[in-house]
């Protein structure tokens, strides 16, 4: 792949439109009768653990739970069907304090707002906006590995949300398809094998979407917020939507870890330096403790380190929108 742009066959001249992943009633009715209290034990057991709070889940959900058909519920109340491949992500969210990608989305938005998660992995932040929002902001969820994606729409409809759309796709620069180099830890999949070194991959072959056309071609709506978790192709992601961030300068939540933007040949400067020349953009560092009181800051204000990667980009013109974050 170069550029995020993709040489496409005459079959993939026309790629399929896209659609949202439709559950059956047959499978969500299995999920509905699956258990609670499955993986209490493990979640009081990486409270206790000094280390191997991811490891330890893995292991675990890859053997003692491999076929085991069980439920979660997170940090803010949201129940998840769990994927035992990545149990220690939901461990470490059921046994989380809260999210600031999550709580300064919701500060952000509206009842009636349209939401895009790109990287939505298995659903929590888009999940917990719409249970912060009683299912009244529509969500765009974006998440290429199958089992990932499909959880996404089970989870929306075990928890009655009717607004939470999933979509089975890579997001990119342009219309086409490129390999997904998927590691152990299924979280950190990402475009580039670089990504993960030390862990043996798997490549998937995916579909890829650019936000502006799916967009011009009334695929998909204009968003007020979009959040991007991408590892490391976030640049090819903004080129996808330049047409949206110039026309409409939406908030956009997106991770920028130095190390890993720069497998993808940039830095995070010029991530920043790029979305200022579509945008007249103020820029702000997330924390990871949802607790602190300087959990968001602006990068003016700050000496970036290399494990800052969360960032939140409000249009300079929009007031009301500084009033609502805890700055």
């Amino acid at each position: 792949m170069e550029g995020g742009k993709q040489r496409m066959d005459k079959k993939e001249q026309k790629p399929a439109q896209l659609r949202p992943i439709n559950i059956a009633p047959d499978e969500l009715t299995t999920w509905r009768s699956a258990r609670e209290d499955r993986f209490r034990w493990v979640q009081r057991l990486v409270r206790y653990l000094p280390r191997g709070k991811g490891w330890v889940p893995r292991r675990l959900g890859r053997t003692v739970f491999k076929n085991t058909k069980g439920l979660i519920r997170i940090w803010n109340g949201v129940l998840l069907p769990v994927n035992p491949d990545s149990l220690e992500f939901y461990i470490a969210l059921s046994n989380a304090h809260g999210c600031v990608v999550t709580e300064m989305c919701q500060r952000v938005l509206h009842p009636g707002n349209c939401f895009f998660d790109i990287g939505a992995n298995i659903g929590s932040v888009s999940l917990g906006l719409a249970k912060a929002f009683k299912d009244q902001v529509y969500i765009h969820a974006f998440e290429p590995q199958a089992t990932l994606a499909r959880h996404v729409s089970i989870s929306a409809a075990l928890n009655g949300f009717e607004n939470v759309f999933a979509y089975q796709t890579l997001v990119g620069e342009a219309e086409g398809e490129a390999d997904l180099f998927v590691p152990d830890n299924l979280t950190l999949a990402s475009l580039k094998p670089e990504r993960n070194p030390s862990q043996t991959t798997k490549t998937v072959r995916c579909r890829m979407i650019s936000l502006d056309h799916q967009i011009q071609v009334g695929a998909l709506p204009l968003p007020d917020i979009v959040k991007v978790d991408a590892e490391g192709a976030e640049f090819q992601i903004f080129k996808g939507m330049e047409h949206l961030i110039r026309t409409r300068s939406p908030v956009i939540a997106f991770e920028a870890n130095e190390t890993v933007s720069n497998i993808f040949g940039i830095t995070r400067s010029q991530l920043f330096e790029y979305l200022g020349s579509l945008a007249d953009y103020d820029f702000y560092l997330l924390g990871e403790d949802p607790l602190r009181d300087d959990r968001i800051v602006k990068i003016d204000n700050v000496t970036l380190g290399s494990n800052d990667q969360n960032f939140l980009t409000v249009p300079r013109k929009e007031m009301e929108i500084r009033k609502r974050l805890p700055l």
